[in-house]
């Protein structure tokens, strides 16, 4: 009735790392607004869509929330290369083992100050040099 989806959520669901974020014209401002799970989101920044992922990233709701932008990919080569993927297991595994795992001392290899070290990352939405 006022023109939101039904919650898509489970009391099982601690933690979010969507691999093709996508849905901005689905859910808008105000449905992301009530997420309120963790969420870690891995974006290269030549995918056609990087515009969209950041607009859902800046309107989640969650207030643990964190954006990884990956300097030059496109969303193809992100599935395709493996130096893409590796990276992709590996900020997976260390944000699930963090929030699942409950394995504080992962949370370092996906924090800002990690990201800092690797010229071809950003934290947050890229802007650009």
């Amino acid at each position: 009735e006022d023109g939101l989806w039904q919650p898509i959520t489970d009391p099982r669901i601690r933690a979010v790392m969507p691999m093709a974020g996508e849905g901005w014209w689905l859910f808008g401002e105000r449905g992301l607004a009530a997420v309120d799970r963790t969420v870690l989101m891995f974006v290269g920044t030549e995918d056609g869509l990087y515009a969209e992922n950041a607009l859902i990233f800046e309107h989640l709701g969650s207030a643990d929330k964190a954006l990884i932008s990956l300097v030059g990919p496109d969303h193809i080569e992100m599935l395709i290369e493996a130096r893409m993927n590796a990276r992709m297991r590996h900020f997976a595994t260390a944000f699930f083992g963090t929030h699942l795992q409950g394995r504080p001392e992962l949370a370092y290899y996906y924090s800002e100050e990690f990201v800092a070290l690797h010229d071809d990352l950003a934290w947050g939405v890229h802007k650009g040099e």
